[in-house]
């Protein structure tokens, strides 16, 4: 709480709304100036007039509290509550107090010049009582502070020809070109003075002489080390000025961490934020901290090895080396230097090796250290760093409470430390995002705008594939995915599969015998597109491209069927981008309820049904079945009230079956819609049967035939091939509990509902499938189906779209407020899904990277096996093996690898002690097996006595990746 009053506006100083003065510390500087002050009391003239004044007058009064901060008592309970708890320095809510005045006097200026001031007796009057009071506290402080008389007569002078200006005005006695002027010009005279006099030059030789004596000196002693002062006896400039390093100086932004060790190694007992470390409480560095007694083995952790002060240290550990004029200059022969080696973390023994193999350079650290312990390095546990040892991501631990330490194993190690603060790309993510959609928002041009919208939100969500590419090292090798990274891997699988001549999908995650489907089509068609060599990376462009065209279709798709019930053009566009982009309430779950197993991810994290923007971001499948679904029912919804023409209707059909090529169960969801609208046209609207109902029944028929061939041929394979059976059977996406929907979806129903209601009562036949679109999905959503959470898909389209027609009929200035907040809440999640992508991204490590040793082996089985070829290899290697290499794995995927449980038990039982080598060999035999690979996760459970070289012929040795072939003829 001590901290968060810090810099409290004193009550004395509220003197200075008139009277300009220089307290101590900026923030407590408050004159607003003549033209603001004067206008802003006189703005009540026009409160009746205006009700934005009574919200700028609010706003005043509410910062002016604030900047009080510790003399008013209720801050000491504000700043207790969630949110207000993170705010510090009280005092500058001037600032917002100054906005305030601001759009108050020009408010009032502009209601001046448009009424007649003949008549404003008030204005008048209140102009003149307020400047003589004011001239006459002037007045007072000139007279009793000789020293300020020329200052403060000054602006008394500023004052007085504000008020003559104003009254002039009011009598009609000067124009309004010259009053307007005038005004501004006094106005830039009044305050332009006060700014002036807050600038205090100084020489460059004069600014960088700050304890200039001892920087040289310490300058001879060279670079590897830090200094201290408890005096402030060498500036941080004159420091920066020399290339030193310093432990103490002036920073607002600190970690506690740090400025309670500090304080700890001075042996300082105050309590609370200072701005410098350490405190000059009473603005007297040379003074203040007289007799303290640094801690040379503390400072010995911050490599301090020297320290300067204004004042003799009687402290063990520091030896006087020089004296000066200035002051003293200590040794600290305990200094440990940038890094060295513990045997246990913090352990405080003063027997450590010592590390000299360091090199430090912007954002990066890198050490040769010998283990086995803990390496410490000398700097300052910071969040956004990440360490590295031989290339593998390890923990950083906070050791004695201020510094990094990093475990490392027996022998020599390279432990690499790099800078990447995740808030600063969330900071640029937010951003970005903010000011390309607004700018999109003022595009008038409906084409302009579709094309500048896709620009936009793909350039947007291609930042974190680029920071991938941006931060893969040496070491590691970006997948190209940042979530789902298995399922991107079978992505790039299939597509390999179209490089080498396949047409039809045979999963290259199992070996049972596969027959061929038509499935994962597009997939397949994208990788004709590639050749050899470097194929993984054009297959990941492909990908990309395939997004691109995907977000694309899906934009245009959603403006087109957003057009057909939303009549203003800026609601269609916003309705446009929130069902894009936008997402419901389910972070609040994630955020508040305390993670104690009964809560998961909320829906706009993991469920591209729910909501598009995770389909947008990387399943671009989904996002064309869902652009095709809706371009199917834009042209239905657009004949509805006519009669049936073929030529009407076969585009409708024709983006159907389009959509099956790319996910067919959303056909299915579209079927069930269709159906339902229909019997809600007939039941809740006007219709005449003949006329109207059977080219309405024909044109839904119409609409399945068109679907039905996809959904005959997946209901056929799928329950008469063998390896689709056991697919099925494995591949399960149940629906999360009611709470979840109701968490993500339940506020934004609610405020459907008018719109709804209005559909029913005003018997709107062609808005009939948004509440039909929101029941179905209610029903389906737990069918018994292993797909059943797939059969929300769109629902987010039909609830935003009512939202927004409850939008249009709202009259209510408070409605309208609380439902343009409630459409801003929909912003949030798609920020915390790309700060979750971008965090993940941020940390090299499995599975969004891979290893390069890894990969480097994976292209050398390209080059050397046959496409088709069997390779036998752990779970976690099989999954990324197929997206480099055209070949079959055992398993690596959860629903493609069929019979999954059983084989991954083999698998580990034949890299085990468990398995005997007749076993084995029957285990090779039966999977026809061409190729195993030993590497980290297969190496984790094989066995000293593993004998290979009967059947195994080793043909690739790298590293920690080992590839044998199967011998020819081995079982003959």
């Amino acid at each position: 709480a001590k901290d968060s009053l810090y810099l409290s506006l004193p009550p004395v100083q509220l003197t200075g709304l008139v009277i300009p003065g220089h307290p101590s510390t900026v923030e407590w500087i408050l004159y607003p100036g003549a033209f603001c002050f004067l206008l802003a009391f006189l703005s009540i003239t026009f409160f009746r007039k205006n009700r934005d004044l009574w919200f700028w007058s609010l706003v005043a009064l509410l910062c002016l509290l604030w900047a009080l901060g510790e003399n008013v008592a209720w801050n000491k309970t504000l700043i207790t509550l969630p949110v207000l708890n993170l705010l510090r320095v009280p005092a500058r809510g001037v600032y917002f107090l100054s906005v305030a005045f601001l759009m108050m006097s020009v408010t009032c200026l502009d209601r001046l010049l448009r009424s007649n001031p003949e008549k404003a007796v008030f204005l008048r009057l209140g102009s003149i009582g307020v400047a003589v009071l004011v001239l006459l506290v002037q007045g007072f402080v000139a007279f009793s502070n000789p020293d300020k008389n020329l200052f403060i007569v000054y602006h008394m002078v500023c004052w007085a020809v504000m008020t003559v200006l104003i009254l002039l005005y009011s009598y009609r006695k000067i124009s309004m070109i010259s009053f307007v002027i005038t005004l501004g010009i006094v106005g830039i005279l009044d305050i332009g003075y006060v700014d002036f006099r807050l600038i205090n030059t100084r020489t460059s030789q004069n600014a960088f002489t700050d304890g200039g004596d001892f920087g040289d000196a310490l300058i001879e002693k060279g670079n590897d080390f830090r200094s201290f002062s408890a005096s402030y006896s060498i500036s941080q400039q004159t420091a920066a000025f020399r290339d030193l390093e310093l432990s103490d100086g002036i920073d607002p932004m600190q970690l506690i961490s740090y400025s309670n060790f500090i304080r700890e190694s001075t042996g300082s007992s105050v309590d609370g934020y200072s701005v410098t470390l350490p405190e000059f409480r009473n603005g007297k560095p040379e003074l203040d901290n007289f007799g303290v007694k640094p801690s040379a083995l503390k400072f010995s952790l911050l490599n301090v090895r020297y320290l300067v002060s204004a004042f003799p240290i009687d402290e063990e550990g520091w030896v006087e080396e020089e004296f000066q004029e200035s002051g003293f200059l200590y040794r600290n022969d305990l200094a440990r230097g940038w890094a060295w080696i513990e045997p246990s973390l913090g352990s405080g023994v003063k027997d450590y090796d010592s590390v000299s193999q360091v090199v430090r350079t912007n954002n990066q650290i890198r050490v040769l250290a010998e283990g086995p312990g803990f390496l410490h390095i000398s700097e300052i546990d910071y969040p956004g760093w990440q360490a590295t040892v031989d290339g593998k991501p390890a923990r950083i631990h906070k050791a004695y409470g201020v510094i990094r330490a990093v475990e490392v194993e027996e022998g020599l190690h390279n432990v690499t430390m790099i800078f990447r603060p995740v808030r600063v790309f969330y900071g640029v993510l937010i951003s970005l995002m903010t000011v390309g959609l607004g700018l999109v928002m003022l595009e008038k041009n409906k084409h302009r705008w579709l094309i500048s919208a896709v620009l936009v939100i793909f350039v947007v969500t291609s930042i974190p594939y680029l920071m991938g590419y941006f931060f893969q090292e040496t070491d590691w090798r970006f997948t190209g995915f940042l979530f789902g990274v298995e399922d991107g891997n079978s992505y790039i699988a299939k597509m390999l599969s179209g490089t080498f001549g396949n047409w039809l999908f045979r999963s290259p995650f199992s070996t049972l015998s596969q027959s061929g489907v038509l499935a994962f089509f597009p997939y397949i068609l994208l990788g004709k597109l590639a050749s050899p060599p470097a194929l993984h990376d054009q297959l990941v462009v492909l990908f990309q491209i395939f997004r691109f065209f995907a977000s694309g279709l899906l934009i245009w798709a959603t403006y087109s069927f957003v057009s057909l019930f939303i009549i203003s053009p800026a609601y269609k566009k916003l309705a446009t981008l929130v069902i894009l982009i936008g997402g419901g309430l389910g972070w609040l779950g994630w955020v508040f309820i305390p993670d104690d197993g009964s809560w998961r991810l909320p829906l706009e994290v993991y469920s591209p049904e729910a909501f598009g923007f995770l389909s947008i971001v990387g399943l671009p499948h989904l996002a064309a079945a869902r652009a095709l679904l809706l371009l199917g029912f834009t042209g239905f919804i657009k004949q509805i009230n006519t009669g049936f023409r073929f030529s009407s209707m076969w585009k409708s059909g024709m983006f159907w079956l389009a959509a099956g090529f790319f996910q067919p169960l959303t056909l299915a969801v579209g079927c069930v819609v269709l159906t339902v609208t229909v019997l809600f046209i007939y039941l809740f609207s006007d219709i005449h049967r003949e006329n109207q109902g059977l080219p309405l029944i024909k044109r839904a028929l119409f609409m399945g035939a068109a679907a039905s061939p996809w959904i005959v041929y997946n209901l056929l394979f799928f329950s008469s091939d063998a390896y689709l059976v056991e697919w099925y059977k494995q591949n399960i996406i149940s629906s999360p509990p009611l709470y979840d929907y109701l968490w993500s979806f339940g506020v934004y129903l609610m405020a459907a509902i008018p719109a709804i209601l209005k559909i029913f009562k005003e018997k709107v036949q062609n808005a009939m499938i948004l509440p039909a679109w929101v029941m179905c999905a209610s029903i389906l959503a737990y069918v018994p189906y292993n797909l059943q959470r797939r059969f929300i898909e769109g629902v987010w389209v039909a609830i935003v779209v009512l939202i927004f027609l409850s939008l249009e009929m709202i009259k209510d200035r408070r409605w309208h407020i609380g439902y343009s907040s409630l459409i801003t809440t929909t912003c949030i999640a798609p920020l915390l899904v790309l700060m979750t992508l971008s965090q993940g991204v941020m940390r090299i490590d499995l599975p969004v990277y891979r290893p390069s040793s890894e990969v480097k082996m994976f292209e050398y089985l390209a080059k050397v096996a046959e496409p088709g070829d069997t390779v036998l290899c752990s779970y976690e290697t099989g999954n990324a093996l197929p997206a480099w290499a055209p070949v079959f794995v055992l398993a690596g995927h959860g629903p493609e690898s069929a019979n999954l449980e059983a084989v991954i038990i083999d698998i580990e039982k034949f890299y085990s002690r468990e398995s005997t080598m007749e076993w084995r060999n029957g285990f090779i035999l039966r999977n026809s097996v061409d190729f195993m690979i030993l590497g980290p996760e297969e190496k984790k459970s094989v066995p000293s006595s593993f004998v290979l070289e009967d059947v195994f012929q080793p043909i690739y040795d790298d590293q920690n990746y080992q590839v044998f072939k199967v011998v020819s003829g081995w079982n003959e």
